[in-house]
């Protein structure tokens, strides 16, 4: 067993007590740091509490000694709970706040203030790197954080402070997702020094919510223009494209400078001719030192078209010539086209030779062929060769061996009879063209039917003999004929329904007048006729033709005898 000498014993008990002092050391340091953190920690949260209740009582204090509608509040924090009986004030009271922080202002509707303030919204004024403003200042709103956008139902940002050198600019939005920029607002004034945004669309989801913002001014650089020249007439009107360089720029808003009153130049660009001549028109963007120049050319066209008469009368078979000119000389739109309104009435040639075709009236039309149009008419009417009213009142002395066929169509009147012994009876195709209309018509619930159909020489001979008698011959020859000179004898004639003028006020009359055409029918002896005719107005009595000359006849407006010219 070793024994330490004096020495060494004395040499351990000095190392011991050192250790143990050293220790002493190292516990009381731990303890003093432990305490520090305890304090800070204390401060912290006394720190906390105090903003917090110092926040909520400057906001409740605001709220109960305002009498507005709108509060205006600049909180020190954005990251604290509202008191209970602050939020029930803003909504009992109906209270918007609006938050603002430096430059920002946000306002929330008073049903929509959340229980937890949380806004974070950054503001960052930057030289864009963006290929679409790439060295451009741009002004970056950056809501990626913001947990209670859906609240917000105005962002306004005070740009009071000069940062753009213009009084315009563009809003985009931004899409954080897809990078993509899509614009907003354009060409928005400044001038007043805010910009109103609604940041939350309840449209959309609340990933397509997700949008930050850039403002930012576009220059500028140049335009191109469709067109350096323009000719056009007086009156009308020419369009000029625009392109401009780049297509983003801010300002697009165009000025022009021309002669007064040559043309007019409206918002889309469309040049108006006013005078004539040759002008300069100088284009423009405001505030932009960009300019283009067009030349105009403004040419002289019609006003009036000068004729030798303004009407025209004329026997059927004869012709005349209308002088007509245009009015001043000079008009670039000179040459002029020919119409007539009814060609069975009266034609006109590309000369202005008008020939009478059958008795009645039309207007024959004399306008440019080229825009701007202008019109005359003159009034055209056709006489018959002979007296008609008087002939077709006066019963041939003598009756023709043949029957008399005008333009292929049998002719049967007071002037043209037929032989004593024409008795074909009932024309079949006549009778099946009736079937079929009969058919038509009582699918529309209307019924028809015939009275008096074909009628020998003979049986008319007895029937206007008794009517002589009854009512005298003149009376009689209004309403029927002499033997020899009946429609009825031909077999291609019905008497329909009834044979009482009040027919023509009926369903029935009604209906057979505006649709007998169609199947190869005419109303005979037409309303205000009797002149041409010699027989009055007969709703009733209806004479076929074929479709194809009945239609005709219909569309004319005229009675057989004038149709044909006889």
């Amino acid at each position: 067993m070793k024994v330490l000498s004096v020495q060494s014993r004395r040499n351990v008990k000095r190392k011991n007590i050192k250790k143990i002092k050293r220790n002493a050391n190292i516990r009381n340091v731990i303890t003093f740091c432990g305490l520090i953190i305890i304090v800070i920690i204390i401060s912290i949260l006394i720190g906390f509490v105090s903003m917090y209740l110092g926040f909520n009582l400057k906001l409740y204090n605001t709220l109960i000694v305002s009498k507005e509608k709108v509060i205006e509040f600049k909180p020190f924090i954005y990251n604290f709970k509202i008191w209970n009986k602050s939020l029930n004030y803003i909504k009992e009271n109906e209270i918007e706040l609006v938050l603002k922080k430096e430059n920002i202002s946000i306002s929330i509707a008073y049903d929509k203030v959340p229980s937890y303030l949380n806004y974070n919204i950054v503001v960052d004024k930057q030289i864009s790197s963006r290929d679409e403003f790439k060295g451009l200042k741009t002004i970056y709103i950056d809501l990626s954080n913001e947990m209670n956008r859906s609240t917000i139902t105005n962002l306004s940002l005070d740009l009071k402070e000069k940062y753009f050198d213009n009084d315009y600019v563009d809003i985009y939005e931004h899409n954080t997702k897809t990078n993509q920029i899509t614009l907003l607002k354009s060409r928005v004034s400044i001038k007043e020094g805010n910009i109103n945004l609604s940041v939350y669309d309840k449209n959309k989801n609340d990933e397509e919510n997700k949008r930050n913002y850039i403002i930012v001014y576009v220059p500028l650089v140049n335009i191109e223009l469709s067109k350096d020249y323009i000719e056009l007439k007086n009156s009308c009107i020419d369009k000029i494209g625009v392109k401009y360089i780049p297509e983003n720029a801010t300002n697009k808003v165009l000025k022009y400078t021309i002669q007064e009153d040559s043309v007019e130049v409206t918002e889309d660009f469309n040049i108006i001719a006013k005078k004539v001549g040759e002008y300069l028109l100088r284009v423009g963007i405001e505030n932009e030192n960009v300019e283009k120049e067009i030349k105009v050319k403004i040419l002289e066209i019609a006003n009036s078209i000068e004729t030798n008469v303004d009407s025209v009368t004329l026997k059927v078979g004869n012709e005349t010539t209308i002088n007509a000119k245009i009015l001043p000389e000079t008009a670039v739109n000179n040459q002029l086209e020919w119409k007539s309104s009814n060609e069975k009435v009266a034609k006109v040639d590309q000369n202005g030779k008008v020939k009478g075709i059958a008795y009645g009236n039309c207007e024959i039309e004399i306008k440019t062929k080229e825009e701007p149009i202008i019109s005359k008419k003159i009034s055209v009417k056709v006489e018959l060769k002979q007296n008609t009213s008087v002939v077709n009142n006066t019963y041939s002395n003598e009756l023709p061996s043949q029957p008399t066929y005008i333009q292929g169509i049998l002719i049967v009147n007071k002037k043209y009879g037929l032989p004593s012994n024409y008795n074909p009876g009932v024309n079949a195709t006549a009778l099946s063209a009736f079937n079929t209309m009969q058919a038509a018509a009582k699918n529309e619930g209307i019924s028809l039917f015939i009275v008096s159909g074909f009628r020998s020489y003979s049986t008319q001979l007895g029937l206007y003999n008794r009517y002589v008698r009854q009512y005298g011959q003149a009376a009689t020859d209004t309403f029927s004929a002499k033997a020899g000179h009946s429609e009825h004898q031909t077999g291609l004639a019905f008497d329909v329904n009834s044979v009482l003028d009040s027919f023509a006020q009926t369903k029935e009359g009604k209906w057979l007048a505006g649709n007998c055409y169609k199947y190869g029918f005419i109303i005979r002896y037409p309303e205000n006729k009797q002149a041409i005719t010699g027989y009055k107005y007969e709703p009733w009595h209806i004479r076929y033709l074929g479709v194809d000359i009945a239609t005709k006849v219909y569309q004319s407006g005229l009675c057989l005898e004038e149709y044909l010219g006889i």
